[in-house]
């Protein structure tokens, strides 16, 4: 037989009647009961109760969920990336932000750079950016970085020819593809 149990406490005040409960994750296990003896009960009383002081505002209480706050839903943004031939910055995000993730396809003949830099407006072949990541020849990159990369400036990119942190080699057009997720 198959027992689901769910335990569920109002508060002193029952919850509005549009109130849901959305259960985030669900396991199910063989389970044999064993019987306990409790020796010693010791229940919490309002007098017993551990003090829990909130300023006022939007707190996140107990908040362990993995979630990117800058957008409305939690979600990461994308940006379609498409390198042209002479390089070029393109702005992911104007602003402070988190590089969540990039995935990259270099389809042209030899190996290609993308650059990530935290300011609003790099001069290529000047800039060190902060981030050289290269991109192999027909090998999709993708990486993830589970709760990103923090700019403090601003999030944008490039893609060039060789390898270095202020390159600025020229490559064929389009020979990059790819998108990126920020938050």
């Amino acid at each position: 037989p198959l027992v689901v149990q769910l335990r569920v406490l109002n508060g002193a005040t029952a919850p509005a009647s549009t109130t849901t409960w959305t259960v985030g994750y669900l396991g199910v296990t063989n389970y044999a009961p064993t019987d306990v003896s409790v020796q010693d009960l010791r229940t919490m009383t309002p007098q017993a109760a551990l003090p829990v002081i909130l300023a006022a505002g939007a707190n996140t209480v107990g908040d362990v969920g993995l979630t990117y706050r800058t957008t409305a839903t939690g979600a990461g943004t994308a940006t379609n990336i498409n390198a042209p031939a002479t390089p070029a910055v393109q702005t992911i995000k104007a602003t402070a932000g988190r590089l969540v993730s990039f995935s990259l396809v270099n389809t042209g003949a030899a190996a290609r750079f993308f650059k990530v830099f935290n300011v609003a407006a790099p001069t290529l072949g000047t800039t060190a950016a902060a981030l050289d990541v290269c991109l192999p020849v027909n090998v999709p990159v993708v990486i993830t970085v589970e709760g990103g990369i923090s700019f403090s400036t601003a999030i944008t990119c490039a893609v060039t020819g060789a390898r270095g942190l202020t390159d600025n080699t020229a490559i064929t057009g389009n020979e990059v593809t790819g998108f990126t997720v920020h938050a």
